[in-house]
């Protein structure tokens, strides 16, 4: 299977249960993490 599938499933289960409150893009979106990680994005 895909992971980019496996990933995308895994952010929709999590955010249908009481495990992630609110989900913003950049938690999952490698490419701002690393951005952000790096301080080029706030």
């Amino acid at each position: 299977m895909d992971r980019r599938i496996d990933r995308a499933r895994a952010r929709w289960r999590a955010g249908q249960g009481e495990g992630i409150e609110m989900r913003l893009p950049y938690q999952y979106d490698p490419t701002v993490r690393k951005q952000i990680n790096a301080g080029q994005m706030q």
